[in-house]
């Protein structure tokens, strides 16, 4: 799979002109030499687009929450005398998030054994199913029998899940979540990536504009005559912070709607299937 970063930044390079790039992103400074796409993947990519997309988007991932997991805690003297159960929070290990940080939590189930009655209410699913059942069935809904009452995750660090309310008996419940992008963002879904490479061009444009608009002797002293040509490229980027809001929606779209995430979603939806 090409790099997500490193296709970026060629689409960074093949739309923005080298001058106008040199100017927001001088080679050198000083005695230290730093090329342009380096300094556009640690000022652009690292320090603005890469916390954005992690807030809300990443890779999809199901996590069983296995006893091992447990963090045991103690009661303090007023929690002591409430109703509340031991089992509440949880610390996934580096190896059951790929060695990524947990971003989101987004919905939780039982485990499979706990829907054994669910496929006897779709009619013509299971052979045994008649009026009797969906009877049956309806009047469940109503009554509330065989209901399953989810706790309610909650993220309180990267690793670590807590359950609400505390659960008395332990549970293999299972949470899908999305993990952060790491830096070289290999774990991005190959779907995403060229709408991630529209959103690096509009974030390098914004940020080039937000650094001369303030600083317009930095292009007369790096271009001279040649000022009033790089200026006007540069000034028609003023619309690219909102430009920038408007693709990040689309690439979480993007990255959520991959085949995997779908699947995962239909699965909380019937659970049994």
């Amino acid at each position: 799979m090409v790099s997500p970063v490193e296709y970026s930044l060629k689409k960074v390079i093949s739309k923005i002109p080298p001058k106008v790039l040199n100017v927001a992103f001088p080679v050198h400074v000083g005695n230290i030499h730093v090329s342009v796409t380096e300094q556009i993947r640690t000022k652009v990519i690292n320090a603005i687009v890469l916390p954005d997309i992690n807030l809300g988007s990443g890779k999809s991932k199901n996590i069983v929450l296995q006893h091992k997991f447990w963090e045991p805690t103690t009661y303090g003297p007023d929690e002591q005398y409430t109703n509340a159960g031991k089992y509440s929070l949880y610390r996934i290990p580096p190896e059951e998030r790929e060695g990524l940080m947990i971003s989101s939590v987004s919905a939780i189930r039982a485990p499979y054994q706990y829907y054994n009655n669910v496929p006897e209410h779709y009619m013509g699913v299971n052979p045994r199913v008649n009026a009797s059942v969906i009877a049956q069935a309806v009047v469940d809904t109503h009554s509330m029998q065989g209901v399953i009452l989810l706790p309610v995750p909650e993220l309180l660090a990267g690793d670590l899940i807590r359950l609400n309310p505390a659960q008395h008996n332990h549970l293999d419940y299972v949470i899908q979540c999305k993990l952060e992008y790491n830096e070289n963002m290999f774990n991005m879904n190959p779907d995403a990536i060229q709408a991630l490479g529209k959103l690096v061009v509009a974030a390098v444009k914004a940020y080039i504009y937000n650094v001369c608009i303030t600083d317009i002797d930095r292009v007369k002293m790096a271009y001279g005559t040649e000022q009033g040509t790089i200026q006007q490229i540069i000034d028609s980027y003023n619309d690219q912070a909102e430009r920038y809001e408007e693709l990040l929606e689309e690439f979480r779209g993007a990255a959520t709607f991959d085949v995997k995430t779908l699947r995962n979603i239909l699965t909380y939806m019937l659970p049994s299937l």
